[in-house]
């Protein structure tokens, strides 16, 4: 097909044998009710175009590619077993529903609006850019993009891939409250790639996510849910975002929380190799339990806690070499033990399993524990010797015949006398 091909007035348009429309002459039209059936190979190409009306079906059982061409489908039903796309413009609108069992895209832009799209198989995406609004998006296998490629879900969007696959410089962008990104298996963004999320999306990694390679995620106003979250030599920026993992790991890693960020991890926070971790604007980093070593965590402001809920009689946290908390904010263990080893914990620290403890300004403010003696002090009639023990290298003071004296606290603007 080299001119203009229509298929018109409810007909039924079928090939066995290989089609190819080229050129920029080549204009294939389908219109409303109608149907065009390829069992063969189709080919698209050199400036070709390919539209179908609405109410219309395509099939390409034989597989179709798409090269510098348009390809556009409005209120349509497709079904595609190999899509094969190069530097092309492909475009689904207006409740289209596209079923596809393999795909890949080189270059060129693919734009999908009020529509559904379900790929059996993996999808391929590089040099591209994937615009989807309003749609929904299901990817029963891997999906890699790479190339600098962007993938945009936005506009009440839902996107669900079985795994993805993330690498050189590619961009996967999530946003608005009624958006929801999806990944079964475990997902990996590496190479320098970006995985955004804005304006209260909501991001579910069922399987855990894997940030490395110089890559980053970037959260603003998000909502992310993942089983395990590892950040290795990568950067991690949230504002406005709750964060809820079971197990977080960062190595040589970079994390910031800002503007009431809450960080929950069920299990273990672990902190290691260089890793920096800075907390403020009121945000909170909640853990279980916790190990670091050779890696710093700054808690800026008086408003953000690092809390580490604990379980009773059991070690919670280990310190260990060249560790150091810093900061104005509060460190708070609800139970547990912990232990310091040749590091810092140079910020208020809270030592009480009350529940609205970790929102008070009174708190045991200790600094370097290998220069201070006595390393821990206790006062009051509720603290008994055997409660409290210090590792060789530091002292412990108890005074059980102490009682406290009369104060009036300012706490969050409410004066009162304890």
């Amino acid at each position: 097909i080299a001119s203009t091909f229509s298929v018109t007035s409810s007909s039924v348009t079928s090939f066995s044998n290989t089609v190819a429309v080229s050129g920029s002459s080549a204009a294939v039209s389908i219109g409303s009710s109608c149907q065009f059936i390829s069992t063969s190979t189709t080919t698209i190409s050199s400036s070709a175009s390919f539209i179908a009306s609405p109410g219309s079906s395509c099939q390409f059982s034989g597989g179709l590619s798409v090269a510098s061409s348009t390809f556009s489908m409005t209120q349509t039903t497709v079904s595609v077993s190999t899509w094969t796309l190069s530097s092309s413009t492909i475009s689904i609108s207006s409740s289209s529903a596209v079923t596809v069992a393999s795909m890949s895209q080189a270059s060129g832009t693919f734009t999908a609006s009020s529509s559904t799209m379900t790929v059996s198989s993996t999808a391929t995406v590089a040099a591209a850019t994937w615009s989807l609004a309003s749609s929904t998006i299901t990817i029963s296998s891997t999906m890699y993009t790479s190339s600098a490629s962007t993938i945009s879900v936005t506009s009440g969007s839902t996107m669900m891939v079985e795994r993805v696959e993330m690498s050189s410089s590619s961009v996967m962008y999530v946003s608005d409250s009624s958006t929801t990104w999806n990944s079964n298996g475990r997902a990996r963004c590496r190479g320098k790639s970006k995985f955004r999320g804005r304006s209260g999306c909501t991001c579910n990694f069922n399987s855990g996510v894997d940030v490395d390679e110089d890559s980053e995620m970037d959260l603003q106003s998000t909502t992310l849910t993942s089983t395990s979250t590892v950040f290795s030599s990568s950067t991690c920026t949230l504002s406005s975002s709750t964060v809820t993992s079971t197990t977080l790991n960062g190595t040589n890693a970079s994390t910031t929380l800002s503007s009431s960020t809450t960080i929950t991890v069920s299990s273990t926070f672990y902190s290691f190799s260089s890793s920096t971790t800075t907390l403020s604007g009121g945000s909170t980093l909640s853990v279980t339990q916790m190990q670091m070593s050779l890696s710093t965590i700054t808690i800026s402001d008086s408003s953000s806690t690092l809390a580490v809920e604990g379980t009773a009689n059991t070690q919670v946290a280990v310190f260990g070499a060249s560790s150091a908390i810093t900061g104005n904010g509060r460190l708070g263990f609800r139970r547990g033990r912990f232990s310091v080893t040749s590091s810092s914990l140079l910020v208020a620290l809270i030592l009480s399993s009350a529940s609205s403890a970790f929102d008070h300004q009174r708190s045991l403010l200790q600094t370097d524990l290998t220069t201070t003696s006595p390393a821990v002090s206790g006062c009051g009639s509720v603290v008994s010797g055997s409660s409290l023990t210090i590792g060789s290298g530091a002292s412990l003071d108890v005074d059980i015949s102490c009682t406290y004296g009369t104060e009036t606290w300012n706490i969050f603007g409410t004066s009162s006398t304890y």
